[in-house]
């Protein structure tokens, strides 16, 4: 790795992540505490109720539950992970997009899906199922072999888009594998890398105070062969796999897992916090925290209720 030498701006900022990290799941950060809507996952982002539900639903040793966990993936990612949403689909399955209006299909707060014209938010749902049928099988067939990197499965999810007609797709098909391997890292690797999105590089770009790396880099590709990752002609992608090198390095004692993946995420919070500090973010009086987290589940470690009543309330809908 290359030898990075920082100046007092950058070993602060690198000092401030870390403690931000360390208290992160206890919110005693005011601005977390007061943001649930914005900081929602726990330090450990695989500890998520959506996670959690899966699992216990998913019986990843057959088809079936393979193309469940891969359809369920899909339908969260494109409704913006919406939780009433995806707690409804499980229900009543796919039948119940055309029961639902837009607020209740899909978040507005999280991440932009660019759809191609003339496609509806019930369309892409639809949709979202459907692949997630179409795909499975090719998915199955290989869990046995070898796992699947997440951007592998990201491109094969986003190639599969792109013959639609959906050419601006990736970051939710890059979600749908992230959370299938924090769900299922047996299936895909949760420690394999993967890129961010731009709250990730803006984050990036405050701690090593490097205006260069601002704006997201290509997105890696991978190797169908092997898993092995492509970078896009993209010079600062060398620099960006160092920044990451360091990161995963400073927090090895805090992550117990998934350390890319984890600071992949939190690096984003992390801006977060900067712009609720620079008033560039205001805290939402108003938050519909229904549609973000059940409420069995506590940001705080060891508050949940969850337990297998849930699963009894939750039918495994059947196609």
């Amino acid at each position: 790795m290359k030898e990075f030498s920082f100046d007092l701006i950058v070993k602060e900022r690198l000092h401030e992540y870390v403690a931000f990290l360390k208290d992160f799941d206890e919110r005693s950060n005011k601005i977390v505490l007061q943001n649930p809507n914005f900081f929602s996952h726990r330090l450990h982002w695989d500890e998520h109720p959506f996670c959690y539900s899966l699992r216990d639903l998913t019986n990843l040793e057959t088809l079936e539950g393979i193309e469940f966990a891969l359809r369920s993936c899909l339908v969260f990612s494109y409704s913006n992970e919406h939780w009433g949403m995806i707690e409804s689909y499980w229900n009543s399955g796919p039948e119940i997009f055309d029961k639902k209006s837009n607020v209740d299909l899909a978040r507005k707060d999280l991440f932009q899906i660019y759809l191609k014209k003339g496609c509806t938010l019930k369309d892409s749902l639809k949709l979202a199922d459907s692949v997630g049928i179409k795909l499975s099988k090719r998915i199955y067939k290989r869990f046995k072999v070898r796992k699947y990197t997440i951007m592998e499965l990201t491109r094969i999810l986003d190639e599969h888009y792109k013959k639609l007609g959906f050419y601006k797709v990736k970051y939710a098909c890059k979600n749908a594998a992230r959370y299938l391997a924090m769900t299922f890292p047996e299936l895909v690797d949760p420690n394999s890398p993967v890129t961010g999105g731009p709250g990730h590089f803006l984050g990036l770009s405050y701690i090593f105070n490097d205006k260069n790396i601002k704006t997201p880099v290509d997105s890696f590709y991978a190797r169908l062969e092997t898993g092995g990752l492509i970078p896009e002609n993209d010079s600062r992608v060398t620099t960006w796999i160092n920044y990451m090198g360091i990161l995963n390095g400073i927090t090895i004692d805090i992550f117990d897992r998934q350390h890319w993946l984890n600071n992949e995420d939190k690096v984003c919070f992390f801006y977060k916090l900067q712009q609720f500090k620079n008033k560039e973010r205001k805290v939402r009086n108003k938050k519909n925290m229904n549609a973000i987290l059940p409420e069995w589940f506590s940001l705080k470690p060891g508050e949940n209720i969850y337990s297998n009543l849930y699963k009894k309330q939750t039918k495994l809908f059947k196609s």
